[in-house]
């Protein structure tokens, strides 16, 4: 790996200043600079040149997310599928389903990104010094032969400058023995800080399976990634060595480690997924398993449905105004108005799309199909991706090494001192939760996808020592509306 380095430097200085050259037949120097357009590699070779992680669910760097890939629990293999996704659209075999999956293919392949979009999309990352740092932390904690920054020849410095006896080499017959400092981890908690990686789930393609990364007997962690460094360092280091250093030793580390990477990152990107959020409120979205029509209860329906308006129709202010006009002196009372919005918005905007259709009003479409309410049948599903993000239930996350049921959401929310105030104050609150269920509503002419969730109520959520947000999923909120639209 160190030759690999030294290559990309050499590169970065032939590209970025140039080396002096001479040119023996003008016999005179000249700056030479040069640029690498291209390798001949096998596709292994391609992943450790590139980065890219070639194997998995998502080994394709062309399709990348939108891989068909599936795993085969007796082989203990991915394979891929999709391949007639590939051909055109009215192709007979596309049709053909006893053939291939038993299923009729009506997937279009996705355009692979341009030269400008994955510029766009790395802009800000350089994770090599990062990596470097990283390696050198959880190498010196664990002892890692080759990684570690407190080896034979750091102990013999230590003697040259006099201090820090009790770490200083002893001799043992024929061996020198290294006593341990205190930030060495011995076997046990070795094994502990690696059952602690290998258990947490984080979201798809959020880093790898750090189980898979773990050597047998735990002397070794081999084929982290820059991205793999980058989360551990930032978010997962200090939770590992929660339990198994001296508070203070821990204290100083993660302190170090995040003081370092303040600085250093602090004009690059966020970890996790890099995309924009697409500004839309009605989409049908893509459903990521197979679903199921059931028939809800007709209030939780209401309910489902009146968050959706909210989250959507832009008439909602005008409903405000005229209860506001209708009732001057009780919508003085701003929670009698916020019962009233509640209880009355949804025959509300029915009345009013019917009288200006009858009266041939335009009015948006979306919104006549709104005003008429969801199908009383709805589509459950146990995965959803919307607005480039995954969604999973937790009971689809169960069986899984990933999770992508925790949702979090910041609402301006009333919030009242106590019983004797009538006016309440209004604030930003922030939510976190579960994805227990995903309905698809169905409008007619389009869907919305809402999450039905478990809210943890505000005593199960505090900041730890070090700033990171800490929920108690035990303590739920059986108050709060479960109801969630992306």
């Amino acid at each position: 790996m160190s030759t690999w380095h030294h290559l990309i430097a050499d590169l970065k200085l032939l590209w970025e200043t140039g080396v002096k050259t001479y040119d023996a037949y003008m016999k005179e120097y000249f700056n030479l600079r040069a640029i690498l357009l291209w390798t001949i590699n096998e596709f292994p070779a391609y992943g450790n040149l590139s980065g890219f992680v070639t194997k998995g669910y998502y080994a394709c760097p062309i399709c990348s997310e939108n891989t068909c890939s599936q795993w085969l629990p007796n082989s203990k293999k991915v394979c891929f599928l999709g391949h007639r996704r590939f051909l055109p659209l009215q192709h007979p075999l596309r049709k053909r389903k006893k053939y291939f999956n038993n299923q009729q293919e009506d997937g279009v392949i996705k355009q692979p990104l341009s030269g400008e979009e994955i510029y766009d999309y790395l802009t800000g990352f350089e994770t090599s010094g990062e990596k470097n740092v990283c390696e050198s932390v959880y190498g010196t904690l664990l002892n890692l032969p080759g990684k570690t920054k407190d080896g034979l020849r750091a102990r013999q410095d230590l003697e040259v400058m006099g201090i820090k006896l009790e770490l200083q080499t002893q001799p043992r017959g024929n061996r020198t023995w290294l006593p341990p400092a205190c930030y060495t981890l011995n076997t046990t908690e070795k094994h502990q800080f690696y059952e602690t990686l290998s258990t947490i789930k984080v979201p798809n393609r959020y880093c790898s399976n750090f189980k898979n990364l773990v050597s047998d007997d735990v002397s070794k962690m081999n084929g982290l990634k820059s991205n793999d460094c980058h989360v551990l360092m930032q978010q997962l280091l200090p939770f590992a060595i929660k339990g198994v250093l001296h508070v203070k030793v821990r204290k100083t580390i993660i302190e170090e480690a995040l003081e370092f990477f303040s600085d250093y990152l602090k004009n690059m990107k966020s970890i996790g997924n890099p995309h924009e959020r697409v500004d839309e409120r009605i989409r049908t979205g893509k459903p990521l398993s197979r679903g199921t029509v059931e028939g809800v209860d007709a209030k939780l329906l209401d309910e489902a449905h009146l968050y959706v308006l909210r989250n959507t129709a832009d008439v909602e202010l005008q409903h405000m105004l005229e209860l506001n006009d209708h009732n001057p002196r009780a919508s003085r009372n701003s929670k009698w108005l916020q019962t009233q919005r509640s209880r009355t918005f949804i025959s509300w905007l029915k009345t009013k799309v019917d009288t200006h259709f009858a009266n041939g009003e335009d009015i948006c479409e979306s919104v006549r199909w709104l005003a008429k309410g969801p199908s009383f049948a709805v589509k459950k599903y146990s995965g959803f991706a919307i607005n480039e993000y995954r969604f999973h239930t937790t009971s689809r996350d169960e069986s899984r090494t990933t999770q992508c049921s925790g949702v979090s959401l910041v609402a301006h929310v009333m919030q009242i001192a106590s019983a004797k105030y009538s006016n309440p104050m209004y604030g930003a609150v922030t939510y976190y939760g579960r994805i227990q269920e995903i309905w698809d509503l169905d409008y007619r002419i389009f869907t919305v996808p809402v999450f039905m969730c478990d809210w943890v109520d505000s005593r199960g959520i505090k900041k730890d020592d070090f700033g990171f947000t800490v929920v108690n999923f035990a303590r739920l909120d059986h108050q709060s509306e479960r109801l969630l639209v992306i």
